[in-house]
């Protein structure tokens, strides 16, 4: 009988899967090309990311058999076409969350008030549109503090997802000035270095120091879900360290990392709009963040990560399985 039990429970182990959640930050084209300093022109209405990047993810996920987060930018909304596609996706059973309300790179930079204002218009915005009431937030470029954990505490979400735990921001910060051919002092992003202390792994913030976890025995009532890396140097994983790394090469990586570990693989909207035309820069970059790349490329990349993903973790909706372990939301008056 013994013998048996241990049996069992190596087949147990075996089976168990982690969790890992699949998240799409919509950052319409407009965000992306204020981002490097670009003139937004008419992006903002004709926009690839929401015209051809939604409908390509959804596109995907549904032959993948899975259900993902957007996070959305609650001024998008204002157009018709893209209020429609939020509520398409929606439909679809994937997530709805909350991306800040115009998506400003440097949120902590803010006063509080105005701070409170983009995340909380952005809440009001994406349940005026029809869509589910959201309970997850990611500050735009990881930019996170306590104060915009206390924000969204108060407004009774059930986790955020902003801390990047990754040594590497200094580095990725000179990287996206390389990128954009200019250093801009208003942006603030891929957080702070203090942040590679952070827990690799869902866990709830200390409201005084985030990348700390709440002292044993003192309730939690919001989650901090971090984004995952990449081993040795902590790398994002992102469809960008894909595109630049390569899909066998990240998927080496990945079977590197703590099997029972939970994962979230963060993506972005414009990672499948085919970009042969330049349409964030006025000519053809490298292969960073995929900007050169046809459809056809970024997909026969991605996809081959994302089915790894999906062969060796479950795919939740962070928005179910975070609240299975906070306590009840209660929204602040």
């Amino acid at each position: 009988m013994a013998a048996r039990k241990r049996r069992d429970d190596v087949t147990s182990r075996d089976a168990y899967k982690p969790p890992a959640f699949l998240q799409v930050d919509v950052d319409g084209l407009w965000t992306v090309r204020q981002c490097y300093g670009r003139a937004v022109g008419d992006t903002f209405h004709t926009d690839p990311v929401w015209q051809q990047g939604m409908r390509e993810f959804l596109a995907l996920f549904d032959a993948l058999r899975v259900k993902a987060g957007f996070f959305l930018v609650g001024r998008d909304l204002e157009v018709p076409s893209k209020r429609r596609m939020a509520l398409e996706i929606a439909e679809a059973g994937h997530e709805i969350a909350n991306h800040s309300y115009t998506h400003r790179i440097g949120l902590t930079k803010l006063k509080t008030d105005a701070l409170k204002r983009e995340i909380e218009l952005a809440h009001d915005t994406i349940v005026e549109a029809g869509l589910p009431e959201p309970v997850g937030f990611r500050s735009p470029g990881y930019d996170v503090d306590e104060r915009v954990l206390a924000v969204v505490r108060a407004m009774g979400y059930a986790y955020d997802a902003s801390v990047l735990p990754s040594a590497m921001g200094p580095v990725m910060r000179i990287a996206d000035a390389w990128i954009a051919r200019r250093i801009q002092l208003e942006k603030r992003q891929f957080g702070r270095t203090i942040y590679v202390r952070a827990p690799r792994i869902p866990y709830f913030p200390n409201h005084h120091a985030i990348w700390k976890r709440l002292p044993l025995g003192e309730p939690g009532r919001m989650m901090e879900v971090p984004v995952s890396t990449l081993p040795p140097f902590g790398l994002p994983l992102t469809a960008s360290a894909v595109f630049a790394l390569g899909s066998d090469r990240v998927i080496e990586l990945l079977a590197r990392r703590h099997r029972r570990q939970p994962l979230l693989m963060l993506l972005h909207g414009v990672d499948l709009v085919d970009c042969t035309e330049p349409i964030v820069f006025d000519h053809r970059t490298t292969a960073v963040a995929g900007f050169n790349l046809s459809l056809e490329e970024k997909r026969a990349q991605l996809e081959p990560v994302l089915r790894y993903v999906c062969d060796h973790y479950h795919i939740a909706r962070a928005c179910d399985w975070v609240q299975r372990y906070t306590e009840p939301r209660t929204t602040a008056s």
